[in-house]
């Protein structure tokens, strides 16, 4: 169930893009091109960033890589973002279209992280609080307690922890209902698209409190008052000011 949460937010996303580039009038065939460049990239980008400098130096060395199961969305949004300033050169695209996707990123990741949610996987921290949740056997936030001797092997469930998931999509709608409110107000072309940047970055930075380390691939595991993900947040919040 959590898998067609995951492709409901990708089909929510296309339909979203689709529909932003008929309002605005955009050549649509190379629109849906764009699209499809920019989702190849984004889905590339969000598997290497996952990648250790071990699996870079095979690479460079023998020009192969392991089998890449993990993925992170800020590698995603990164080579998502290049891709489609060098597709806007590439298909001749003229038209300003940043503003397009200022809705789409916080709506199909709010949907997506229900999957998330239902599936174990991008889990929370041990929490006392009510709302806490327990997953079963077989699942990631299962096997992480088990590795760091949280629970044994007999466990059928783990020890309850914060439903993180549910409160970036939580995060996502807030954003979103900000964003309707400025788009009265931000008329320059691309301000909207920014400013969406901008707002899903603080709302994940402030989850990450609750996420549990383990949860991220492992370059991103650290510990401290913040993690390596919240300083790259804080950089790159900076750069978007």
């Amino acid at each position: 169930l959590g898998d067609v949460y995951k492709r409901q937010a990708l089909i929510s996303a296309f339909c979203i893009l689709l529909y932003e580039g008929h309002r605005r009038s955009f050549p649509i065939m190379r629109w849906v091109l764009l699209l499809a460049f920019s989702w190849v990239s984004f889905v590339a980008g969000s598997k290497m960033i996952t990648l250790s400098p071990e699996d870079w130096e095979l690479f460079l060395r023998d020009f192969s890589l392991p089998e890449i199961t993990e993925k992170n969305l800020l590698g995603g949004l990164v080579t998502g973002f290049i891709s489609l300033s060098a597709g806007k050169i590439l298909f001749g695209f003229k038209q300003n279209f940043a503003d397009a996707f200022a809705y789409v990123i916080p709506l199909s990741v709010a949907i997506q992280r229900v999957g998330c949610f239902l599936n174990g996987c991008c889990h929370g921290t041990p929490a006392n609080v009510p709302w806490a949740v327990s997953y079963s056997e077989g699942t990631l936030a299962h096997f992480h307690q088990f590795e760091i001797g949280l629970i044994n092997g007999q466990e059928l469930f783990t020890l309850p922890v914060h439903p993180v998931q549910l409160y970036e999509t939580v995060g996502c709608i807030i954003v979103v209902l900000i964003l309707l409110r400025l788009a009265r107000i931000l008329k320059a072309g691309g301000s909207l698209m920014l400013a969406s940047l901008i707002l899903f970055s603080l709302q994940h930075f402030i989850v990450e409190f609750f996420r549990d380390p383990l949860a991220h691939t492992g370059f991103l595991r650290t510990e401290g008052a913040l993690s390596q993900l919240q300083w790259l947040i804080i950089f790159l919040v900076i750069i978007l000011l």
